[in-house]
């Protein structure tokens, strides 16, 4: 049983994330979202507890309901919370959980 405090809506987005206040930009594409956090998918490696700036770059927004809208954050400083390693041969290579600290 999953332990979630927010409805998850599940919506594709191109993204760039890097560890805060780094000036590392790496691509991503996020695959689901909810009021307190987000899943995306990229190639490079962050550690559980990392905290990373993330920000939305292309989103269909005109496909998303107007009553969920509000709940994206085109912009937030993030927490790290889980990953997964698809394996080295795999791209994009990582999946990740975060947790939103921070909203903009």
């Amino acid at each position: 049983m999953e332990k979630r405090n927010s409805i998850r809506y599940h919506q594709e987005a191109s993204l760039v994330c890097s560890i805060f206040n780094s000036g590392n930009q790496h691509e991503g594409n996020m695959k689901n979202f909810s009021k307190d956090g987000m899943y995306f998918e990229q190639n490079v490696f962050f550690k559980p507890g990392t905290a990373i700036a993330v920000r939305i770059e292309e989103c269909p927004f005109e496909m998303i309901n107007p009553d969920i809208l509000d709940e994206l954050n085109t912009v937030a400083l993030a927490d790290v919370r889980w990953y997964q390693d698809f394996g080295e041969y795999n791209k994009p290579r990582f999946g990740y959980g975060v947790r939103y600290l921070t909203h903009f």
